[in-house]
């Protein structure tokens, strides 16, 4: 565990030192969970009079419409 003299350097090195240790973790563009389940979410979106998929769907809110067939429907928000 650093303590509070960590926060202060008298060298280059030491300062050094603290910048890694406070640096912002590397993005290595791999999905968080949240941004997963928010893909599998708009994956499973499709027009329940056609079928058309998640590119044919115009989604505004809980509202959709279909460019295929120009469905509209509400989405079910409380499905888990």
């Amino acid at each position: 565990m650093r303590s509070r003299e960590d926060y202060y350097s008298n060298t280059v090195e030491d300062a050094a030192d603290f910048a890694r240790y406070h640096a912002d973790p590397v993005d290595d563009d791999c999905p968080t969970a949240a941004e997963l389940a928010y893909d599998e979410f708009l994956a499973s979106i499709e027009c329940p009079n056609c079928g058309a998929g998640y590119d044919d769907v115009i989604i505004q809110g809980a509202s959709c419409s279909c460019e295929e067939c120009e469905c509209e429907w509400e989405l079910d928000l409380d499905d888990d």
